[in-house]
């Protein structure tokens, strides 16, 4: 989403601007306590925030914290054969992702007591899904799968009170165009998406893994 800017703009721009964290190092409990701690100095005025969570992808290391959640999750498998170890990374990989719900859900009760919530503009999404076959080399970025190219995208407007479906195929390009419209900014020529409310277009979707990497790739 925000190539266009880093590529006129380059990395420095960007960190001149932003507190980064290792965010391999931090789980999502630990992001979200610092967001708090954040908003409690910030100055009074409007801001923007971005939080990426790496709980879902592997190694699944998340998973191993929700024992507080046990009748939500599934319970590992014990087997260790080849069917097992696979249904062992799905098993991880749905206990990481409700691990990572559960503090999402801390987070907007959160801004909620700050009477923030209403006001805000949230959009949750993801770069890529996980795939499990049996027949595939890695759980994403070999591949132009569903279960890899089709990821959530949840976006709730100030002051929404209804949900509803755009109607429309949408790709992660459209996300910046959207938040632009919402927010009554001006079109920016650079981006190529656009907002997710306006007329259908084609989505295509391509992957550069066999080219720059060599090795299996499959392209649709």
């Amino acid at each position: 989403m925000a190539a266009p800017y880093l590529r006129r703009l380059g990395w420095n721009w960007l960190n001149d601007r932003y507190i980064l964290l290792n965010k391999s190092a931090f789980f999502a409990d630990s992001i979200v306590a610092h967001t708090r701690e954040w908003e409690a100095q910030r100055p009074a005025a409007p801001f923007f925030l971005l939080l990426n969570f790496m709980d879902a992808p592997a190694p699944y290391r998340a998973s191993l914290l929700t024992d507080e959640f046990p009748g939500r999750l599934p319970a590992f498998p014990r087997t260790s054969d080849e069917q097992g170890g696979r249904a062992l990374s799905i098993a991880r990989y749905d206990r990481s992702i409700a691990y990572l719900d559960a503090e999402l859900g801390k987070l907007f009760d959160f801004l909620r007591r700050r009477g923030l919530f209403d006001d805000s503009l949230i959009v949750v999404t993801s770069d890529h899904g996980e795939n499990f076959d049996e027949d595939r080399p890695a759980a994403h970025g070999a591949d132009l799968l569903q279960a890899t190219v089709a990821v959530p995208l949840i976006i709730k407007s100030p002051r929404q009170r209804e949900g509803s479906r755009p109607g429309r195929v949408g790709q992660l390009i459209d996300v910046l165009p959207t938040i632009r419209e919402t927010l009554g900014i001006e079109p920016a020529p650079e981006l190529f998406g656009s907002p997710l409310g306006r007329s259908p277009r084609a989505v295509i979707a391509e992957n550069y893994f066999s080219a720059l990497y060599g090795g299996y790739c499959r392209r649709i």
